[in-house]
């Protein structure tokens, strides 16, 4: 009887989260999966550069909400649940720090989901979900696009791109030349791909950036079906908690119900 009893609970807690955790559908106005490109180059920007000794490939930088998601104020627990989630995640994504003093995780990604999630109203379950997710997922627009004109190459050679929702026009950012193509920097590859200034959004889709740039080392995003993910994620998730505070205290990483296992965390 007590083990249907936490069998039933796991089952209630799990479908909780599933119709809880925000998807894109609810989310309130424009948000931006933000992507640090690697550059080899001596001459290229600080992060690039720093991103190029992580990976020659991208460095995920953060999840942006120009608007509040929900109206709840969370209590202290939120860091403390993130940093315990996202230790199995963060290499997933390449979401590493780009200065080598500060440790590998979880400060880095913690201070972030502070700042950029749950101040607007987003649990750390629902950060970690959202990121992952989306990694699959090709329908988002190009939000804006970071670059700096190279005289050599006579290119604007792009050092960051962002992807999500967004209803004006993508922001350009840097010290760009008008008429000058886009490109990304060529850290050895055979083809130089080029992207003209008014058909950015309609060219340097995210189904693009994800074939091209996040599966040539992250080939799970290409391969795994958002069925698997979302299956790993939450089994992941729930045997790292119930590890550490029991199967009683589930409801802790949600913020629901189970009065004893709410303290702190909603």
């Amino acid at each position: 009887m007590i083990y249907l009893r936490y069998r039933v609970l796991f089952v209630m807690v799990t479908f909780s989260l599933m119709c809880d955790v925000i998807s894109e559908d609810y989310i309130e106005g424009e948000y931006s999966l933000d992507f640090q490109i690697p550059n080899k180059r001596s001459d290229a920007n600080k992060q690039s550069l720093a991103c190029s000794k992580k990976s020659a490939s991208f460095c995920f930088l953060r999840m942006t909400f120009a608007e509040r998601q929900t109206a709840i104020e969370f209590g202290p627990g939120q860091r403390e649940a993130f940093e315990y989630l996202i230790p199995p995640v963060y290499s997933l994504i390449n979401w590493i720090p780009l200065d080598d003093s500060q440790e590998e995780c979880c400060g880095y990604q913690s201070s972030i989901f502070m700042e950029k999630g749950e101040r607007f109203g987003v649990r750390a379950v629902s950060y970690i979900h959202l990121i992952v997710t989306y990694f699959q997922t090709s329908n988002k627009a190009l939000t804006y696009v970071k670059a700096q004109f190279n005289s050599l190459l006579c290119k604007n050679v792009i050092s960051e791109v962002g992807y999500g929702r967004s209803r004006g026009e993508v922001r350009i950012e840097g010290d760009v030349y008008e008429e000058v193509d886009f490109v990304f920097p060529p850290n050895g590859r055979m083809n130089i791909f080029k992207f003209k200034r008014n058909q950015l959004r309609n060219t340097l889709t995210y189904a693009w950036f994800k074939q091209y740039v996040i599966c040539q080392e992250k080939t799970w995003v290409c391969k795994a079906t958002e069925n698997s993910v979302n299956s790993w994620l939450f089994r992941e998730m729930h045997s790292r908690w119930i590890k550490k505070y029991g199967l009683h205290a589930l409801g802790r990483l949600f913020g629901y119900g189970w009065d004893e296992a709410r303290e702190g965390f909603v």
